[in-house]
């Protein structure tokens, strides 16, 4: 139970804030606000325009004979100076119509379409043919391919060869192809293609408890994940809906064979009982039982206020909750009070994981192809969960409390997630999609003085959090708002490790490649990767209206001097700031400690210095493992550096292009930067660029990662790998944000007070 020492958000200098301010008019607490995501009727509507405009124009009814795909849809985002003018009531300004962006692929000959539909005017804007790009892949495309993959005559030839003579236990996960891989079999550009992964389960992993999804599988068979059928890939067209080829490098008689799990019964002479992961979980044991419920009560209820659909106050925040399914969760005008100043001050415009790139390290055929791009290939929205809210309170059962496990724990908010299915007529829907909740957080400040009376608060955060299933991983990703002034990012890495096999037959145990890791001594093992995630932040410090930001690098170095006046006792160091003035990309520097601030052009704090926050990490920044001439770093070039700073345009919103999905590369970045490889030039004692970013409206693109070795624990379920990065004010507030926090009381502390008051009164 969290009530321990708690801080009420409300009480002397924290009263209630009427979330309307002299700065802004109405619009930004309004019910329905111009950034929202789409409702299911504007899904319809859109559809609906669409239609009509193919239907009312016989040049285009040529390519959409068969009805067309919708691939995605979403809001697009209006013009921000239109925006932004009428949230701060400017002379003649009015609130922007609300648009969608859908993207179409004609079945006729796979070329894309953007079709910008205005939903206020109810008419088409624009419909553009995009020649030589292939939208992400989709749900539906998922489907088939499996369907495709289980009904080919061709990939069952294959099949038999590794001693499976049915497809009716493989289970087919699509990949995109990638591109520019040296000797890979070439496909003309246009044709879309998916190569998937192949995994086996027996009869004996099938739970029939488990419910049926829409295909013929169990939900249960993602455990197949055990059992990698290595080196064989199908390559589907992902149009006609036809297996065109298959690549297979094992074409002898003897092939890899299945991995099996260990069992004290098994001798190489027979095949064990196969076992993937749901029934290699343990029985609880008398360890894990002795955990006792753990509680979250909040008998006031939440802190947060919400403004219309998705807007949110809570404590000195508030924000408004965006969504698309490419990026998952978008935050937009994110604003915190100052008591001090009497107003809510700027800080982000837009804000999203923008990119997520998943690279292996096994050089072997077809692992060097698992190049993941989980946004641009497949949509981070589009793979978002269900959340399981839970109950707060524990069940009995057989007498005894049962363990809370829910994804969301405590007093929880939820957003439904709404996007256009492949026929643009239905709407996906996941329910409890976008989940918000208060956390504690220990300790936020502490003093004891001499005399043993003391001063402390609690902290506490907001979280906006999701979690999306990419095939075999599952991540979370999380916006968390503190009392501090804090506000950071955090991805949270779980689910199936990406599994293959060894020849454990031939080879025996360690047959295993030295870029692999072994799970057990039957074939499983799994390659070396990393993960990385590109956070697009359209930064705001004391202004969303004006021109007014820069990015200053900041290491700290040591001056030298040693034994010298300046420096006796060669103890020195101090922080030496540098400001990046061109659009360009930077590099982490671990030895200097380095990190970066945005700071405000036009406003000072009490002394005299430009007001900022700080971006920092909060797990170590990751290396890029491959190198600059391999395939991926062609179209993920992104990778190369840290942090990149580029001058605001609606147009650059993805660092690997709006179409990444087979593209060859050298779009995003570092072309938005418009220097080579992002690199600015030493000009005597400056360095250059092409643009020139002074008091402009930046754009920060911020990477993070992990780098994962597997282990051993990581099977057969991965427990949670974190990574993350924090914007933290630095300059911004003339003091601690939060020394004007209430006093908080130990429940223990109030207990025995009351008591020695009753006893008093005797």
């Amino acid at each position: 139970m969290t009530e321990c020492c708690s801080n009420s958000t409300s009480g002397k200098n924290r009263e209630e804030k009427n979330v309307g301010t002299e700065q802004e008019g109405d619009l930004y607490t309004a019910a329905r606000f111009p950034l929202d995501p789409l409702r299911p009727e504007e899904i319809k509507q859109t559809y609906n325009l669409i239609e009509a405009h193919i239907s009312s124009h016989p040049e285009l009814s040529v390519y959409f004979k068969t009805r067309p795909r919708y691939m995605t849809m979403s809001l697009h985002d209006p013009c921000k100076r239109t925006l932004l003018g009428a949230l701060y009531n400017k002379p003649n300004s009015h609130i922007p119509p609300r648009k969608s962006m859908t993207i179409l692929l004609s079945q006729a000959d796979t070329q894309c379409y953007e079709v910008l539909a205005n939903l206020t005017t109810n008419k088409i804007d624009k419909f553009l043919h995009v020649p030589n790009v292939h939208p992400p892949c989709n749900a539906f495309e998922y489907e088939e391919t499996e369907e495709v993959v289980k009904s080919s005559a061709l990939v069952l030839e294959h099949l038999k060869k590794r001693g499976i003579h049915s497809t009716e236990n493989v289970m087919v996960d699509l990949w995109a192809p990638g591109a520019n891989y040296i000797g890979e079999p070439t496909y003309p550009e246009n044709q879309r293609i998916g190569k998937p992964l192949l995994f086996f389960k027996s009869a004996e992993t099938i739970n029939p408890n488990l419910p049926k999804t829409n295909s013929s599988n169990t939900l249960n068979t993602l455990y197949a994940y055990a059992r990698p059928i290595e080196g064989l890939i199908p390559v589907v067209d992902l149009v006609t809906k036809q297996v065109i080829a298959v690549e297979d490098t094992i074409l002898n008689p003897d092939p890899t064979p299945l991995p099996v799990p260990e069992h004290d019964n098994f001798t190489p002479s027979r095949s064990p009982p196969v076992s993937n992961f749901h029934n290699q979980v343990p029985a609880a044991n008398k360890r894990n039982q002795s955990l006792k419920p753990y509680k979250v009560v909040q008998k006031d209820g939440p802190s947060w206020k919400l403004f219309g659909d998705h807007g949110v106050q809570w404590g000195d925040w508030r924000f408004r909750v965006g969504f698309t399914p490419r990026e998952g969760i978008v935050l937009n005008l994110v604003q915190i009070w100052d008591s001090t100043k009497n107003k809510y001050r700027d800080l982000i415009y837009r804000g999203s994981l923008s990119e997520m790139i998943v690279p292996y390290g096994d050089p072997s055929w077809p692992n060097y192809r698992k190049n993941a791009f989980d946004a641009g290939e497949d949509g981070i929205g589009a793979n978002i969960n269900s959340l399981n809210p839970g109950s707060s309170f524990s069940t009995v059962k057989d007498g005894k409390p049962q363990m809370i496990n829910c994804d969301c724990i405590g007093e929880v908010h939820f957003w439904d997630a709404f996007w256009s299915a492949h026929d643009g007529q239905s709407v996906t829907t996941v329910k409890n999609a976008i989940c918000m909740h208060e956390e504690d957080t220990g300790i936020l400040y502490k003093h004891t003085f001499r005399d043993g009376t003391g001063y402390m608060r609690r902290g506490r955060r907001l979280v906006v959090s999701c979690f999306v299933t990419v095939a075999n991983y599952d991540y979370g990703f999380s916006f968390s708002f503190s009392l501090d002034g804090s506000l950071s990012f955090e991805v949270k890495m779980t689910g199936f490790i990406n599994t293959t096999a060894y020849d454990y037959v031939r080879g025996g145990p360690n047959a295993v490649s030295k870029y692999r890791v072994k799970y057990n001594n039957y074939g499983l093992d799994s390659p070396v990767h990393q993960h990385f995630f590109i956070l697009r932040l359209n930064m705001a410090v004391d202004g969303f209206q004006g021109k007014n930001q820069q990015l200053v690098e900041v290491d700290l170095v040591d001056p030298g001097n040693h034994g010298s006046k300046d420096n006796l006792q060669s103890n020195a160091f101090h922080p030496v700031e540098k400001q990046i003035r061109y659009s360009c990309g930077r590099q982490s520097s671990p030895h200097h400690e380095r990190f970066w601030k945005i700071r405000s052009t036009k406003i000072l704090n009490k002394v005299s210095l430009p007001t900022s926050y700080r971006i920092v990490p909060i797990s170590k920044n990751p290396v890029p493992r491959l190198h600059e001439t391999s395939a991926l770093f062609t179209r993920a070039a992104v990778l190369k550096k840290t942090i990149w700073v580029t001058k605001y345009d609606e147009s650059e919103r993805f660092p690997c292009g709006d179409y990444p999905n087979q593209h060859k590369g050298g779009v995003g970045l570092p072309h938005y930067t418009r220097i080579k490889d992002g690199e600015l030039v030493k000009e005597g004692n400056e360095l250059k660029g092409s643009v020139d970013l002074e008091g402009e409206d930046l754009v920060v693109w911020y990477v993070l990662g992990a780098t994962h070795v597997p282990r051993l624990e990581d099977f057969p379920i991965m427990p949670v790998t974190t990574c993350g990065m924090m914007l933290e004010p630095d300059g911004f507030f003339d003091e601690n944000p939060a020394v004007d926090l209430p006093e908080g009381i130990c429940p223990k502390i109030r207990a025995a007070k009351e008591k020695e008051r009753k006893e008093s009164k005797l």
